[in-house]
């Protein structure tokens, strides 16, 4: 009897290795993310994330269909896909994205623009069309949102802006905001606190800038630099208007890796990311009448926590454990996630009507080093590919 226990050891082990693979590949296989901008900087390196998660299914919705150049000789673009849509026009084609009796899990919308308009204007030229970037910006994306809705998905990511570039750029780039607001707007409709909003500074990395912007990471995260900004603020305290200088906390916001939001997006898109531990998005925003403007209380994790949560929540044991662990599992379809309260909006007594760009030229606030540095980056950011879909 012993010889014979000794001989089926073995076999008893391969049978329940066995067991447990195919149990875990029906688990796994059935969580499916839709990534909208799929071809682009951010969506394609989300995407590469995501496929490599045992058991993610990853659909790239873009206007190529195709993966981008940089990775066309890469394993990974097999493992997902590629799917051609308009995100104006075509998103209504449901067949193209999944089947009839399929739906997916979750979404991520990468979409977005803020070119300049290609029409010259004036003695400079350069110049925004907020109607174009309101409709590029937001009705794009509310009917992504509206899409995925449709399809069962029950969360849903958004990459917009900073808070502090928001601030910064409420003048000059209203349509471009407007739109971020709509599609915020949207996107907490619909999915409640499932809808997670990520606010980014510039973004490096591979063939884009990858060693400069690495250097100005590093530059603009030195002691140097800290000591510049508080002595910046202190020169605004003496002022008579003593306003948040936006202007100046954007430009001297570090850049990130693009890994590192690619994968703060894909654990927010998994479910490994707790959403009781983001806060609701900051408010304190006017118009160009200098009137406040209330934001959806959507969970937004701005700049200052994507790294941690990319950190603590991103790594790939932690994304293919949401999904093994069931934090990822179905539930009843249609079901919306709860509300936060959110508080009327009451502005106070001492609260400035303009901040950030629209209360204009303050000379001891714009130093030349620092207008330089806006000017180069603002440049840079104007003139790189922003992908509609």
């Amino acid at each position: 009897m012993a010889s014979i226990t000794i001989a089926t050891a073995p076999l008893v082990g391969i049978l329940l290795n066995l067991t447990l693979l195919l149990s875990y590949s029906r688990i796994t296989s059935a969580y499916q993310v839709a990534v909208f901008g799929g071809s682009g900087f951010i969506g394609s390196r989300i995407c590469k994330i995501l496929s490599n998660v045992p058991g993610c299914s990853v659909i790239s919705i873009s206007r190529s269909g195709v993966p981008p150049s940089w990775c066309q000789e890469e394993e990974w673009i097999d493992d997902v896909k590629w799917i051609s849509a308009d995100a104006i026009s075509m998103l209504k084609e449901k067949k193209k994205i999944c089947a009839d009796d399929d739906n997916i899990d979750a979404a991520v919308s990468c979409v977005g623009n803020v070119r300049p308009s290609p029409n010259w204007d004036g003695f400079w030229g350069l110049h925004w069309d907020d109607e174009v970037m309101r409709r590029e910006n937001g009705d794009v994306n509310v009917n992504i949102a509206e899409m995925s809705k449709s399809l069962g998905c029950r969360k849903f990511v958004y990459l917009s802006v900073s808070y502090d570039t928001a601030k910064a750029l409420e003048g000059p780039l209203e349509g471009y905001l407007d739109g971020k607001r709509d599609a915020e707007e949207a996107a907490y409709k619909l999915f409640g606190d499932d809808a997670i909003v990520f606010g980014p500074s510039l973004v490096y990395g591979g063939g884009r800038f990858a060693s400069f912007g690495r250097v100005i990471e590093n530059s603009l995260s030195s002691p140097a630099a800290k000591i510049y900004q508080s002595a910046n603020n202190a020169v605004r305290g003496l002022s008579v208007s003593n306003d948040e200088d936006w202007v100046t906390n954007m430009v001297m916001t570090p850049p990130m890796h693009i890994d590192i939001i690619s994968r703060a997006v894909a654990a927010a898109a998994v479910g490994s990311l707790d959403t009781a531990t983001i806060q609701p998005r900051r408010q304190g925003f006017y118009n160009t009448e200098g009137k406040p403007i209330q934001m959806a209380s959507v969970p937004f994790v701005d700049v200052g926590d994507i790294k941690r949560v990319a950190e603590q929540y991103g790594t790939d044991e932690k994304l293919a454990a949401a999904i093994i662990s069931g934090v990822s599992g179905k539930v009843k379809e249609g079901k919306t996630g709860k509300l936060r309260k959110v508080g009327k909006w009451e502005k106070k007594e001492n609260d400035p009507p303009f901040e950030g760009a629209l209360v204009g030229y303050k000379p001891l606030l714009y130093p030349l080093p620092v207008a330089a540095f806006f000017t180069i980056a603002f440049q840079w950011a104007t003139n790189i590919e922003y992908p509609i879909a």
